[in-house]
């Protein structure tokens, strides 16, 4: 799945089976009343291997769930309230406002410009965050992958990062006030001129 949001008037989807590199755009419906619903039709067939993407005004507000069990999830452009789920596959996010899950058993979750609350969490994967701003009560959580973590301004509200066997990288900008809870079996790595560490529950909290 592919969503994201574009400069235009309607929702529309594409698309593109890997198999056949042949793409086809009248295999859904589209009922709009209180709220948008997309119909595949009955009579197409998917094929093994393919992309739908989901086409939306960037201008409008959402809620959104995405759902697949070996594929990936990419959410671009879009404001609202976002959910990714995948068991085998990674999640990529960009240009988000709004509040963002996602989670995934095996598969990465990169993102980056995030503007708003994150709570994501991955069993066997990495978790990156670049140049984003953290806004309301967030988590970070892999059970084995590494954690990556880049926000500017400093991050509003609490944020946990837990990592059960992976190195937890934190880069913050060197002013405004903030605490951080960090838990890890792996490495942790703080070069942060003025924060101040101490232990509470079994986790490394960062304050500055």
């Amino acid at each position: 799945f592919k969503i994201m949001g574009e400069e235009i008037e309607k929702p529309f989807l594409d698309y593109l089976s890997r198999d056949t590199e042949e793409k086809t755009e009248n295999f859904y419906e589209i009922t709009e009343n209180s709220k948008t619903v997309i119909t595949i039709k009955p009579d197409f067939e998917f094929k093994k291997k393919h992309t739908v993407k989901l086409h939306l005004p960037k201008d409008q507000k959402y809620k959104i769930t995405a759902e697949t069990n070996n594929g990936m999830i990419k959410y671009t452009n879009l404001k609202g309230k976002m959910e990714a789920n995948t068991r085998n596959g990674k999640i990529e996010l960009e240009d988000l406002t709004g509040t963002i899950t996602a989670t995934c058993a095996n598969g990465s979750i990169n993102s980056k410009n995030i503007d708003g609350t994150i709570n994501f969490s991955s069993a066997n994967g990495r978790i990156f965050v670049r140049e984003s701003a953290i806004q309301g009560d967030s988590t970070l959580k892999s059970g084995n992958g590494r954690i990556f973590l880049q926000v500017n301004p400093a991050p509003a509200g609490s944020l946990s990062i837990f990592s059960g066997n992976g190195r937890v990288r934190v880069a913050l900008p060197e002013y405004g006030n903030f605490s951080i809870q960090i838990k890890t079996k792996g490495r942790l790595f703080n070069n942060l001129p003025g924060c101040s560490t101490r232990t509470e529950n079994e986790a490394t909290v960062i304050d500055k």
